[in-house]
Order: C-alpha cells, then structure tokens, then sequence
C-alpha cells in the first residue's frame, strides 16, 4: 500500500514538472511570435474607390513577419504612397496591401485600346501603372528603336478573345492614358507601329 501511494505521488510531480515545462515553453513561443511581428496598415474607416487613404482614416496591426511577403503596407510606407488613391472600395478592418493602391490620372484622361502579347507577365492585370512605348516601321518593314509615347499609362481592363481559333497569347488591354498623349498612340496603331507596355518602376 506505501508502495502504491509512492507511485501517485511521484506521478503527481511528473505531470506537475510536465505542465509547468509546458506552460513555459507555451509562454516563450508566444514571446518570440509577439517579438517577430511587425505592425502594417489596416483601414480604420470605410474609403471609396478613387479617394486618397489618409494617416486619418487607417490604424496599425501588428501581424507575423511571413506578412510582408504578401504586398502589405507598412505605417512608415504611407507617406510614400500619400499621392496614391483607392483602386477600388476599401473595407474598415482590411489590411492595406499594396496592389489596393493607384497614382490618380488627370482629370483629362482618355480611353485608349492596344493588343498585346502577354508574355506571362503577372503585371499585366486591371489597376497597374504603365508606360506606353511604340516602335516605328523602317523602310524595310523592320521596327526601329522604342520610345515612350506615354510616360503614365493605367490598365483598366484586359480581355482575351474566345473561340477555337483564339490565341491565348494575345489579350486586349484598355488603357486610361492622358489626353495629351492620346494623338501620338492613335498614330502608332494607325500606321502598324509596334506597341508594348511596360510597368512604371516604384508602382505599388
């Protein structure tokens, strides 16, 4: 019988030594993930498409280091992107992500259509900033060096044709494009010119 009580007894500071190595280690790893995370951006009042966000209508999050590979916006990050609009409305509550921010175009702004090969480019998608390069024909149908015939370019639409002889490779890309810029493009595509896009470096 003292045997068998010995038994619970040491049974009992077992699982006592085992809760409390548990409940250390449970503390540490909650330490080091608070010690990791870094604070990002998150919309603290509803914004509407087109509108600025502001230092007035956000909050901070504090969120695990794995986030910043995802596109999100860090507080330091805001007045870079202070000229910067909504692509489209944002929810109070969202987190911030790059790729939900935009250079506003003037106010003079035009529609403008271009079919181009994608090239599995990612970038090619609704909201991207882009500059507009044409490359003229040459005497002997051969295209001469590119130039930008539009510096700021944004996509506001990219479709592809259907049916079975459609190329998958080619999509038709809608352009919003200034309006001082437009005459020289209609000229490009009038006369067969090649026409590309490119990215505009530091877009979100």
């Amino acid at each position: 019988m003292v045997q068998k009580k010995s038994w619970f007894r040491h049974t009992r500071v077992l699982v006592g030594v085992v809760l409390v190595a548990g409940s250390a280690a449970a503390g540490w790893f909650l330490l080091s993930e608070a010690q990791r995370s870094e604070p990002y951006v998150v919309i603290a009042a509803d914004i509407a498409k087109g509108q600025p966000v502001t230092a007035e209508v956000v909050d901070e999050v504090l969120l695990g280091g794995g986030a910043d590979g995802i596109g999100l916006v860090r507080p330091a990050e805001l007045t870079q992107f202070a000229e910067y609009v909504a692509v489209t409305d944002l929810v109070a509550g969202d987190v911030l992500r790059r790729s939900d921010l935009q250079r506003p175009l003037p106010t003079d702004s035009s529609r403008f259509s271009v079919e181009v090969d994608t090239g599995g480019a990612d970038w090619l998608s609704r909201g991207t900033p882009v500059e507009v390069w044409v490359s003229p024909l040459t005497a002997d149908q051969q295209f001469s060096v590119p130039y930008v015939a539009a510096p700021f370019a944004r996509i506001v639409d990219v479709r592809a044709d259907e049916g079975f002889a459609a190329n998958p490779a080619l999509v038709r890309v809608d352009l919003e494009v200034g309006r001082r810029d437009l005459p020289e493009l209609v000229h490009a595509r009038a006369n067969g010119f090649d026409i590309q896009l490119s990215p505009v470096a530091g877009g979100p």
